[in-house]
């Protein structure tokens, strides 16, 4: 079977394995692992209580609230509105499967065009720097070299509205895709107009250096200060990391620092620090860090320097990495910096020598977490101040990963409050959990009672959801017209049209489903439903093609009984009658003998 302009649903469905589903949604949603599953609020409703759930094995989403549900190409299609060639390409890109070989001609995306586009984008803008005076004494109060301008390709974007557009369209590129690859935007009544006007201009590459987007920083006191290029087929700012291609080769390996990346907040603290000396720095754009993040950076360095100002949104950017950082394997410290001092200020006042002590010499993370959350209290050495920061400190406290960074924090609140260590902990810990929310969610969509033959029939539809080879089996004598679940009865007769012979199929299945309802209704089945058991595929399938045989003999005795007692009954109606109601006895038998051989309850 192919899809999608020719290419094959196995390189779809290869596609769909190789992609984090975790890690995708983790750009868009706050997760939180739940048993085997992730939880969080919902991005397609509002909620206040998390009904959103992520099955990273299975690789699907569904949410127990809307019914939204889908995998990894539905998420993208639906979160950043894209159709499926394009989220495909997308996912195809991230997991490193080169589509150019199937596409044709009327393929959506040609991902080498576009970053031809940004090329010829990040030149014009580099020249235009030359004739900006402005710009170019910005750039020099800064303290950047014109080495460094030229290394990280800097430029200008004029305050003209249609100023690169029209040097973009001379050079063969269309208005569609300007406005695909965040350089331009609709006008109101026709044609397009510059999305980048009147600011410094940083190309933004990806892992490979291949350039997928700008920022763009304005001079004087225009808002929003800083303008990053919109989410597009290349530019995903929850699994980029800016300069990644360049720190990525500059871990230290041997010495205090070795395996050390540096995370700052912004471009330009990483070009400072990349200016002085400090090439394994790498920055976040402006977005908290994301698991994908995280498993990137995880690739090439054991210990991360965080350079997060200690005010609240440090503290939250902080927690909210820190469960990331844990399953990772990745040591965290934190920069300690003089307060209201950037790290790119630090280094160009105090010098490399001042900095590079200070990120050898991290704080540790629950030290910056306590101080932090302390400073927010002035008051703290009072009795009302005191209990008001100890009430922040138990949110922090419950939002720590593992028991000994709760340690650790427990033996810096006591020593600092002047409190037994077991006064605090019993503070700390006694606090209502909220959990239930998920479960309730999950039971109030599925039916109170369902009737054992549409039970069975379910479970059978999920075995061969889960090994199609058995549906293959199968095919020929399942008589689908008489399956009574609706559900069951369109989803056989998708896998009939599946190519594959063997394996799990339940991804491209949803992938091949254009029915929405059929689709929820899937993912939620393949979300609450265990999974198999290994080696228990085949005793499943026995116990409901009993079940499916039992409650079609005893419909058929019952039509036969009718016509014996109307009195119109000929000799093979009731021969048929006979063999019936012999069969079936002898299911019923084999039916208590499998029950009688299981073990009794004492």
């Amino acid at each position: 079977m192919t899809s999608q302009k020719g290419i094959p649903q196995s390189v779809i469905d290869e596609i769909r394995e190789r992609a984090d589903i975790v890690s995708v949604v983790s750009d868009h949603v706050i997760l939180k692992r739940s048993g085997a599953n992730f939880s969080g609020l919902c991005p397609f409703h509002n909620e206040k209580s998390p009904s959103f759930s992520v099955h990273p094995v299975k690789r699907i989403f569904h949410c127990f609230g809307c019914g939204v549900g889908g995998d990894v190409f539905g998420f993208l299609m639906r979160i950043q509105n894209l159709s499926f060639p394009a989220a495909l390409e997308k996912v195809a890109t991230q997991v490193g499967i080169d589509l150019a070989p199937y596409r044709g001609k009327g393929s959506d995306i040609d991902f080498v065009r576009a970053h031809d586009l940004l090329r010829e984008a990040r030149k014009f803008f580099r020249r235009q720097l030359g004739g900006a005076p402005a710009a170019r004494d910005y750039l020099a109060k800064r303290g950047l070299t014109a080495a460094t301008l030229e290394e990280f390709q800097i430029g200008w974007a004029a305050d003209d509205w249609r100023l690169l557009s029209q040097h973009l369209r001379q050079a063969g590129y269309s208005e569609e895709e300007m406005t695909a690859y965040g350089l331009a935007r609709k006008g109101k009544e026709s044609g397009v107009y510059d999305y980048f006007r009147a600011r410094v201009v940083f190309p933004i590459e990806d892992d490979y250096g291949k350039p997928v987007g700008f920022g763009g920083r304005v001079l004087g006191d225009g808002q929003p200060k800083y303008l990053n290029s919109p989410e597009s087929a290349l530019y995903a700012k929850g699994r980029l990391l800016f300069n990644l291609h360049r720190a990525s080769k500059a871990v230290p390996a041997e010495g205090p620092d070795a395996g050390t990346l540096l995370l700052v907040e912004g471009y330009m603290d990483a070009i400072g620090l990349y200016q002085h000396g400090f090439r394994n720095v790498v920055a976040t754009l402006g977005t908290a860090l994301t698991e994908s993040q995280v498993k990137k950076l995880a690739k090439f360095a054991k210990r991360l320097v965080f350079a997060y100002d200690p005010d609240q949104a440090g503290v939250k950017a902080t927690l909210r990495a820190l469960p990331l950082l844990e399953s990772s394997g990745l040591s965290l410290s934190m920069l300690q910096l003089p307060a209201g001092i950037d790290p790119d200020e630090y280094v160009r006042t105090e010098g490399a020598e001042a900095m590079r002590e200070r990120v050898t010499n991290g704080q540790p993370v629950e030290a910056f977490l306590f101080e932090a959350t302390r400073d927010r209290h002035p008051n703290w050495r009072t009795p009302d101040g005191k209990r008001a920061a100890l009430r922040d400190m138990i949110h922090v406290f419950r939002l720590l990963p593992s028991p000994l960074s709760q340690q650790n924090f427990i033996e810096r609140v006591a020593d600092a409050f002047g409190i037994s260590e077991e006064l605090v902990r019993k503070s700390m810990s006694n606090v209502p959990e909220r959990e239930a929310a998920m479960s309730a969610a999950v039971a109030a969509t599925r039916p109170a009672v369902l009737s054992p033959l549409v039970q069975a029939e379910r479970t059978l539809v999920h075995c061969y959801m889960s090994e199609i080879s058995a549906y293959r089996k199968a095919e020929d004598e399942l008589r689908v017209a008489e399956f009574k679940d609706p559900y069951c009865k369109r989803i056989l007769q998708l896998l009939g049209e599946l190519g594959q012979e063997s394996g799990d199929v339940s991804g491209a299945l949803i992938s091949v489903c254009e029915d929405e309802e059929l689709r929820r209704f899937i993912t939620a089945e393949l979300m609450v439903r265990p999974p198999m058991a290994e080696g228990g595929l085949g005793e499943t399938l026995a116990d409901c093609s009993r079940e499916l045989r039992k409650y079609r003999l005893e419909a058929r005795k019952r039509e036969l009984q009718r016509l014996v007692a109307s009195d119109g009954a000929g000799d093979e109606v009731l021969r048929e009658f006979k063999q019936v109601t012999e069969e079936l006895q002898s299911l019923l038998k084999s039916l208590d003998g499998a029950m009688s051989s299981l073990p009794q309850a004492r």
